[in-house]
């Protein structure tokens, strides 16, 4: 892994639903359809507990109908300045036809002994809805010795609590052993979810896949294609009868897509990027899925002058491709760029500063590092991006965040884009690792979920 320039990012971040704040808070944004495109709307809520308290990566998801949006992540369960945001699992959620009100609950009371470093969420139904999460546990807190991964599921009706949760998979930690680092779900359309996580013996990662099918645990599994080779931040989706996983491949600096059939099981792998390298390395896939439309988003390094072992990137670009037929193929044979249109390699039109490396330990990961793309899906099949970028220079970084959205299909292996543009240009501090979710209806609304610095 490379080492990141020297930074002091010693503060304390918040998650936010769109607005300003001031630690690591999250904060939620939402994103209101005008003619000839979507528009954000700057009414920032804090869904932070407190500003002494830190705020881990979050994932958000809405119903099929739009009308629930529920948000999850890691919040520290004591506070203190440069403490990892490990410990709790919180869920917030609203309904936006009762105008986004959000209610808070606790998942998972962290302690010394026990606490949670990563979390995911998947939104099913109509009244009721339901939160399908899933989240990292290590015990003890400071050096564990034991991971996990839990489901559990969650009603979204006022006072209903949440059901029991259930072990996914465990590990014994060796010394040292970094464990679980990522963890995304999916859920089918009999309610079953889908599970993809990382598991790190050294600084190299297996990828694995795990399901639940009429409430019985399936056999844990590694995708073929991903067997014996270092592997990163996978995202998994799922849609007509198939589960789509895309992950970063460090052994050949590629980014990786194969599907999980539930008749016939893995199919054909296929290599979303042919043009990765050491030099100009793809990272941070996600994709998204909307009946057989797919569309794959990953950052991809710009300009890496250098740095040890491999180059350090300073400037990052924005790329995906798409299919039509459910992942059976992808156009192009080379990606295309976010909000241009432009084919791979070297012709990137679109081009956004950010840092590289570790962040300010292992145990913490920087939220901004890279660009870290999400993308959404809504009613009409089009896709919307969100990103973190630096404004500013290293040394005196100013980080906000970046969307565009796709209002047509240019093509049938691309898309017309609305110009990339600032959501939180107007909000004090940092803000960075946005997550972007949409209705499965053409709905009026897009959210936006991101941390922000304090």
């Amino acid at each position: 892994m490379v080492t990141e320039p020297s930074v002091t990012r010693k503060s304390k971040w918040l998650l936010v639903a769109s607005a300003s704040a001031a630690g690591l808070l999250l904060f939620t944004a939402s994103l209101v359809l005008g003619a000839p495109q979507r528009r954000f709307f700057h009414r920032a809520t804090n869904l932070s507990r407190a500003p002494t308290y830190q705020s881990g990566f979050v994932d958000v998801d809405v119903s099929r109908d739009g009308d629930r949006v529920a948000a999850v992540w890691a919040e520290a369960y004591t506070s203190g300045e440069n403490k990892p945001p490990h410990g709790d699992v919180d869920l917030s959620w609203a309904s936006e036809s009762e105008g986004l009100v959000w209610t808070s609950r606790t998942i998972f009371n962290g302690s010394s002994s026990q606490c949670a470093t990563r979390a995911a969420v998947a939104v099913t139904g109509t009244s009721p809805y339901t939160a399908h999460l899933a989240y990292v546990i290590q015990s003890p807190c400071g050096a564990p010795t034991n991971m996990e991964i839990r489901y559990q599921v969650c009603s979204l009706t006022y006072g209903v609590p949440c059901g029991s949760s259930m072990v996914m998979v465990a590990r014994t930690l060796d010394v040292d052993e970094p464990g679980f680092r990522h963890v995304d779900i999916a859920v089918d359309s009999d309610n079953d979810p889908h599970l993809t996580y990382v598991y790190y013996i050294t600084e190299t990662g297996s990828l694995y896949y795990r399901s639940l099918s009429g409430g019985s645990l399936q056999p844990e599994e590694q995708p073929p294609y991903g067997v014996g080779r270092a592997c990163n931040s996978p995202s998994i989706a799922w849609s007509m009868g198939r589960t789509h996983l895309v992950w970063e491949d460090e052994t050949v600096r590629e980014i990786h897509y194969q599907p999980y059939s539930e008749t016939v099981g893995w199919l054909t792998q296929a290599p979303l990027d042919d043009y990765g390298s050491d030099t100009r390395p793809p990272r941070n896939p996600d994709i998204a899925a909307r009946g057989t439309m797919l569309v794959a988003v990953w950052d991809m390094g710009h300009y890496c002058p250098g740095g040890s072992p491999l180059p350090a990137c300073t400037e990052y670009t924005l790329a995906y491709l798409r299919s039509n037929n459910n992942g059976a193929s992808w156009f192009s044979g080379n990606w295309r760029e976010v909000g241009s249109n432009l084919l791979a390699p070297g012709r990137q039109d679109k081009v956004y500063d950010s840092a590289d490396g570790n962040g300010d330990s292992e145990d913490w990961p920087d939220p901004l590092l890279f660009l870290q793309p999400s993308v959404a899906m809504d009613g009409e099949g089009l896709p919307t991006v969100v990103w973190h970028a630096n404004l500013n220079t290293l040394p005196d970084p100013d980080y906000d965040i970046w969307y565009t959205r796709a209002v047509s299909e240019a093509d049938v292996d691309r898309y017309t884009w609305i110009s990339p543009t600032l959501l939180s240009e107007n909000t004090a501090g940092e803000q960075g690792s946005p997550v972007v979710a949409a209705a499965n209806i053409i709905s009026p609304f897009l959210h936006v979920v991101y941390a922000q610095r304090h």
